[in-house]
């Protein structure tokens, strides 16, 4: 990885990577070696952050490590489930590192999900399950967070 990380830092305004131990707490080794080839170029921590022990701690740690955002889905299959550990991560990291939900955010949901976290940011695939982005899927989520 941290060589993929050198070959496109160049070309890259950001990457989203993260790195857990067996025990699910963050691979600080493997994640210091990440952030250094990273080079200052803007870090999210991946949803390997839902499979964390202690979400507090690693909260922390990944703030320690310079990263600028956390995708999670609040440790729960969707993000709408997690709203509520979401709530208190986005409190604990008060304004140190963006909380950003994701993981079957709708236009149906989005808004509740930011109302109830306090988050400013979020995720979406938009694709309708299909893998592909859907047009008016993106316009129906734009119209319910603004």
């Amino acid at each position: 990885m941290d060589q993929d990380i050198h070959a496109l830092r160049p070309i890259c305004s950001g990457f989203v990577f993260g790195a857990l131990t067996p025990q699910g707490d963050i691979d600080m080794h493997a994640m210091e070696r990440l952030m250094k080839a990273a080079q200052g170029v803007p870090v999210t921590f991946h949803r390997a952050f839902d499979r964390c022990r202690d979400p507090f701690t690693a909260l922390e740690q990944i703030i320690d490590l310079g990263c600028v955002r956390i995708l999670t889905s609040g440790q729960q299959p969707k993000a709408i489930q997690g709203v509520d550990l979401l709530q208190r991560l986005n409190e604990q990291a008060a304004g140190r590192i963006i909380i950003m939900p994701g993981g079957g955010v709708t236009p149906d949901n989005a808004r509740a999900i930011l109302d109830h976290t306090g988050c400013h940011e979020i995720h979406a695939s938009c694709s309708s399950g299909t893998g592909i982005t859907d047009p008016s899927a993106v316009h129906q989520l734009i119209e319910q967070i603004q």
